[in-house]
């Protein structure tokens, strides 16, 4: 296993690579004007679609385009949080290599330990990038296989991947060659830039947290075995639970540094899932009672219950880590054999210390699945609300 955090962790690693959000990528006025030069070709697509939806479209297909159009405004907020977050990220990755450069000299159980956690980090990486791809695919074989279609039907129409009506210019001239391609390529860097921000920034909350769960699994497994030998002397115990204190504390400052860079973040998940998923569910039912299946917009909703799922379902982990923690300090076996005042002191000290529940928290709420579910909650109750002004 590598100690390296962009070899561990490659799909994410390189994604942000590849879109310039990489924490190690100096801010520099080379960096500045690729930054131009993206969004140059990111906000055609974008501004084309608000254009539609307040000149020209109807209730239901607006429903449609702002679920698009919101994408815009969640990739320019994980670049501000890359940029503002810049040296707690890169403190973030360098302390999981530097405590897996350190498990290389632990016994293989707490090796495999590390190991595990580590792979459940590369499994999200793994997730998301099928997610985006499955995505991606949906939007390109829309156009793809419509003009396909359609030239089989003997009625050729060049369809781009989303429909929208433009300025009177372009509306005019859209169905040409050359004006399809150059719609065509920004609706396609348009997808392609989302999908990397996706692959590249969403998974690093959950690796931090796997992360910071294995250390918190290393913890418990050294505090079991604190009193299992009745030859140790109390000496020996004192110098373990040092130990022990050092490594909690490291993992509840590791934790403090991923509340500090996702805070907000998650927030944002938790309240752009709430508005984006009823309104595009609704643009899914308005285009089926219309005679069509939206799959892009299926696959939109899909991967937005993904963004906020998996930040609560890993955060639940680490929550329940936590407890356990706590449960096997108190459960370790100090009551039943004499190990001095000073080791119980210890011990009454870090009970004391993980009291504190070992979570992330958003701006208004703690990130586990109970907040999952009042997002799903909320999401029901406003399509009902736009379901009964439609109809």
């Amino acid at each position: 296993m590598s100690v390296q955090f962009d070899n561990t962790f490659k799909i994410s690693t390189r994604a942000l690579y590849l879109n310039l959000g990489h924490p190690y990528l100096p801010v520099s006025l080379k960096w500045g004007v690729k930054m131009l030069v993206f969004y140059i070709f990111f906000c055609p697509a974008f501004i084309t679609i608000m254009y539609s939806s307040i000149y020209y479209d109807n209730f239901s297909k607006t429903c449609t385009n702002l679920g698009l159009a919101a994408l815009f405004g969640i990739i320019s907020f994980n670049y501000a949080i890359l940029i503002v977050y810049k040296k707690c990220f890169i403190r973030m990755m360098t302390i999981v290599e530097e405590d897996l450069k350190n498990a290389r000299n632990m016994i293989k159980e707490h090796q495999m330990v590390v190991k595990e956690y580590t792979n459940k980090g590369i499994w999200v990486s793994k997730c998301w990038f099928i997610v985006c791809i499955g995505c991606d695919g949906i939007f390109i074989s829309k156009a793809v296989l419509g003009t396909f279609y359609s030239a089989l039907g003997g009625n050729f129409t060049l369809v781009p991947i989303h429909e929208i009506t433009y300025p009177m210019y372009i509306e005019e001239r859209k169905n040409g060659f050359l004006m399809y391609l150059l719609i065509f390529g920004f609706q396609i860097f348009y997808v392609f830039l989302t999908s990397l921000m996706y692959i590249g920034f969403n998974p690093l909350g959950p690796i931090f947290i796997m992360h910071s769960c294995g250390q918190i699994e290393l913890a418990i497994r050294q505090v079991k075995r604190l009193f299992l030998d009745r030859d140790v002397k109390s000496e020996e115990n004192i110098c373990k639970l040092k130990d022990i204190v050092r490594l909690v504390q490291h993992i509840y400052s590791f934790v403090d540094q991923i509340q500090q860079t996702h805070k907000v973040l998650f927030e944002m998940y938790l309240k752009t899932s709430t508005v984006v998923i009823p309104i595009s569910c609704f643009g899914v039912i308005e285009s089926y009672n219309e005679g069509s299946l939206s799959l892009d917009l299926i696959g939109y909703v899909f991967c937005c219950y993904t963004q906020c799922f998996i930040p609560c379902y890993y955060c639940e982990i680490l929550l329940s880590k936590g407890e356990e923690l706590r449960g096997a300090l108190y459960a370790c076996g100090w009551e039943k054999r004499y190990c001095g005042p000073k080791c119980r002191s210890i011990i009454l000290l870090m009970l004391a210390k993980t009291v504190r529940p070992l979570g992330i928290r958003s701006v208004f709420c703690t990130v586990c699945l109970e907040a999952f579910a009042n997002v799903n909650s909320q999401a029901y109750r406003i399509f009902n609300v736009l379901n009964a002004a439609w109809n």
